[in-house]
């Protein structure tokens, strides 16, 4: 079966052809919930709701991480959050 890829952008997934290999692995979302370990390099604290570019294969996409527990987040600090994108991506579901 050959796919038509007219309407298919880099980075973006035919969720169709994986269903059989992968049953109910994968998962197209706008929100991600992640453990976010902030790097202790960097210069300054990352607030909520601070706009960031999310990176999955070659998918590039702008979302907004939503700290749960905190308004900020020091260097070289974790916690849960939460990273809502522009666009959906399709991810495997853990």
């Amino acid at each position: 079966m050959q796919a038509d890829t007219e309407h298919v952008s880099q980075g973006q997934t035919c969720d169709a052809f994986f269903v059989p290999i992968v049953y109910k692995t994968l998962i197209s979302s706008h929100m991600v919930d992640v453990t976010l370990n902030y790097l202790a390099g960097n210069p300054k604290k990352l607030k909520n709701r601070t706009r960031v570019r999310f990176h999955s294969g070659t998918s590039e996409i702008m979302g907004i991480v939503v700290l749960l527990d905190r308004q900020e987040l020091a260097p070289g600090d974790a916690t849960v959050a939460q990273i809502r994108l522009e666009e959906p991506v399709t991810l495997i579901r853990d």
